[in-house]
């Protein structure tokens, strides 16, 4: 699967999103998955993170979740539109072989643990990853003073104004808990 679009996962549109399910007995138990910033998804300008856009249709081709391929080729009439809206096809073409690479790796990789753990044991055994790094980062906050921390910056515009763009960010660390909080930073531009 592909994606890019941002209100679908995605963060910006020439980052480009792999998904591949991976398969054990029959059944999707886990993803592999890669995010590569290609040189150009089309949009007003070479690049596609033209300054001066004001709606993403300036910025290039925007993709929704799709499936891109199928028993391991491209989709030929995916490949052809995505290709059709780069000006480097060419570079495209074999970055999205390149994590399709990366993404078939770790799908044999992780078949090989969920052929020793069995897809319960691989279950547990992500559970109790997920359960230690959460310890261990709060017993790292548990070690750290107790206070608001403030940072505050700006972009210097949006290309569509001379005004700056104010970014605060205010962490609120209590125990062994940390809160991020964006207030004062600008609206959406």
């Amino acid at each position: 699967y592909l994606l890019n679009d941002p209100w679908s996962g995605g963060t910006h549109l020439p980052d480009l999103t792999v998904v591949r399910p991976v398969l054990h007995e029959g059944r999707v138990v886990a993803f592999t998955a890669t995010i590569l910033h290609h040189q150009d998804v089309g949009g007003m300008s070479p690049g596609s993170v033209p300054p001066d856009a004001t709606d993403i249709w300036q910025e290039g081709l925007r993709v929704v979740p799709l499936q891109w391929r199928r028993e391991g080729e491209p989709i030929p009439s995916i490949q052809s539109l995505l290709l059709a809206n780069t000006r480097t096809p060419q570079a495209m073409a074999g970055d999205l072989e390149s994590q399709w690479a990366a993404c078939s790796r770790g799908g044999r990789e992780l078949a090989e643990i969920l052929t020793q753990l069995g897809a319960a044991g691989f279950v547990e055994a992500s559970e109790r990853l997920f359960a230690e790094a959460e310890a261990l980062t709060r017993a790292a906050l548990r070690r750290a003073k107790d206070g608001d921390y403030v940072a505050r910056d700006a972009l210097d515009g949006d290309g569509a104004g001379g005004r700056a763009i104010p970014i605060v960010v205010t962490l609120r660390k209590r125990g062994d808990v940390l809160t991020v909080d964006f207030e004062g930073t600008s609206p959406q531009v």
